[in-house]
């Protein structure tokens, strides 16, 4: 019997390590479990933080290339405005030199017409001068006749 107690001793103490080894392991699995929630918790929060980051940089992101179209389209816009303000150019430009050599043609027409005018003015001023002179001889001789006129008007009324 004592070696039947022995051996139930014995088996006893191992039962008693199994157990023990048991719970240890449960604990080990259970602190494991923990752990892995632990991680997995701390990987999830770490994945909402790396979503939340990558989230901001697409904004980032979209807010520079709104931007950047935005600046596309005004360029785009300026250079097609540029191109019809250079057809628009082209087209007064045309327009004006027309009508500029349309007026200077009609000034050197007129510009052929007046050459000659300064001589002409100088012999109408002459013209004008020779004239007066006559003119004013004639007035001379207007009040001589008239005098000599009534003169004779006064003697003939005197001796009738």
């Amino acid at each position: 019997m004592n070696d039947n107690n022995a051996q139930l001793t014995k088996t006893q103490e191992e039962f008693n390590n199994a157990v023990t080894t048991l719970e240890q392991i449960e604990l080990n699995t259970q602190g494991n479990v923990e752990n892995a929630r632990n991680e997995f918790k701390m990987v999830n929060d770490r994945l909402d933080g790396l979503k939340l980051e990558a989230q901001l940089q697409i904004d980032e992101l979209n807010a520079t290339n709104e931007s950047y179209m935005n600046g596309l389209q005004e360029k785009e816009y300026q250079i097609v405005r540029s191109n019809n303000l250079d057809k628009e150019k082209a087209k007064l430009t045309a327009e004006f030199e027309s009508e500029f050599n349309r007026v200077k043609e009609y000034f050197k027409k007129r510009l052929s017409q007046i050459e000659f005018l300064p001589a002409a003015l100088q012999a109408v001023q002459k013209q004008m001068i020779v004239e007066k002179e006559l003119s004013a001889s004639i007035e001379k001789n207007i009040e001589i006749l008239s005098k000599k006129l009534k003169k004779i008007v006064m003697a003939f009324i005197l001796f009738i």
